[in-house]
C-alpha cells in the first residue's frame, strides 16, 4: 500500500489539472458577499448565504473541465473517473469555503443552519451535472453551471406560490431529492462512455467474435478432421 500523500501536495500537483483559479474567484466572491452582512440592515443580510453558495456553485461547474484530456486520451482512465477525481479535490475545498461563509454571515446576525448545509450540497452536485453536460459538447463547465443555476433562482423567485408549493416539491427533501436526481441523470448522461456499448454488442458491420470454449472445441474438430485425412 502507498504512503498517504498530504493534501498541500495533491493540490499543489493537480494545478494544473483542476481549473483552481475559476474554484478560487468564485470563493472569494463568496466570502466577500458573506462579508456584507456585517454592514447591512438584517432583513438583506438574510439573503446573502445563500447568494453566496450560488456563487460557489458556479465555480464548481468549472471542475468538469478536463485541461489534461488530451494527455490522458490513451489512458484506460475514463471522463467518469476523471471527473471524480476531480471532484474529490474540488469538494472538500469548496466546503472549507461554506464553513467561511457561514462564520462571517454569522458575524453580521445571520447564523447558520442545516438549511444551508443541504443547499450547498444540492447545488454543488447540480454544478457537477451542468458542468459535465456542457463540458461534453465543449462549453466551460463555470457557465454551464450559471446557466442552470440561474434558471433554478429565476424560477424559485418567479412561479406562484401556488406552484412552488405544488406536488412534487412541495417539501424540502422533495425539493432536495429531486435536485439529487437531476444531477445524477445529468453526470451518468455527461460522463458516459460512447465506446462502451458498442464494445458490449460488437462493432457494427462485423461478427462477434465466438467465446473462448466455441473456438477452442472447433479448432479441436478441425485438428481430429485433419488426422483423420491423414
Amino acid at each position: 500500500m502507498s504512503p498517504a500523500v498530504p493534501w498541500p501536495v495533491l493540490l499543489l500537483a493537480s494545478r494544473r489539472a483542476l481549473a483552481w483559479r475559476a474554484l478560487a474567484g468564485t470563493g472569494v466572491a463568496a466570502l466577500g458577499l458573506a462579508a456584507l452582512a456585517t454592514v447591512l440592515p438584517p432583513a438583506g443580510a438574510a439573503q446573502l448565504p445563500g447568494l453566496a453558495l450560488l456563487v460557489l456553485g458556479c465555480g464548481l461547474g468549472a471542475t468538469a473541465d478536463d485541461p489534461t484530456a488530451a494527455l490522458t486520451a490513451a489512458t484506460p482512465v475514463t471522463a467518469r473517473r476523471r471527473l471524480a477525481a476531480r471532484a474529490v479535490l474540488a469538494l472538500p475545498v469548496s466546503a472549507v469555503t461554506v464553513g467561511g461563509v457561514a462564520l462571517l454571515a454569522a458575524a453580521g446576525g445571520v447564523p447558520p443552519t442545516a438549511e444551508l448545509v443541504r443547499s450547498w450540497v444540492v447545488l454543488a452536485v447540480l454544478a457537477l451535472g451542468a458542468g459535465a453536460a456542457g463540458s461534453r459538447y465543449g462549453l466551460p463547465g463555470a457557465l454551464s453551471a450559471t446557466v442552470l443555476l440561474g434558471v433554478v433562482l429565476v424560477l424559485q423567485t418567479t412561479l406562484p406560490e401556488a406552484v412552488r408549493q405544488a406536488w412534487p416539491w412541495d417539501s424540502t427533501v422533495e425539493r432536495v431529492v429531486l435536485g439529487l436526481l437531476l444531477a445524477a441523470v445529468l453526470l451518468a448522461g455527461a460522463t458516459r462512455d460512447p465506446a462502451a456499448r458498442s464494445l458490449r454488442s460488437g462493432a457494427p458491420g462485423r461478427r462477434r467474435a465466438r467465446p473462448r470454449a466455441a473456438a477452442c472445441r472447433s479448432a479441436g474438430r478441425r485438428s481430429a478432421a485433419s488426422a483423420r485425412r491423414g
